[in-house]
């Protein structure tokens, strides 16, 4: 799957594995960059994908994701 990483390139669109394990897999419509992710990539590289903000669809009904866990 695509995401958003900070490489040492600058922030890139990258190929990174398919989420696993127990939850519900949601078909991702849309995802957002925030100021957090943004302050983020100012400090370099990092390990992990930006855009906690998204939404899509499960068995054709539309969620809006708030993540309850801070990153």
């Amino acid at each position: 799957m695509r995401a958003v990483r900070s490489t040492e390139q600058g922030p890139a669109v990258v190929e990174v594995d398919e989420p696993s394990g127990d939850g519900v897999m949601l078909e991702v419509v849309s995802s957002s960059i925030c100021g957090t992710d943004v302050n983020y990539m100012a400090m370099g590289p990092m390990p992990f994908t930006f855009g906690h903000e998204f939404a899509g669809v499960v068995d054709g009904v539309a969620y809006a994701v708030e993540p309850v866990v801070f990153c």
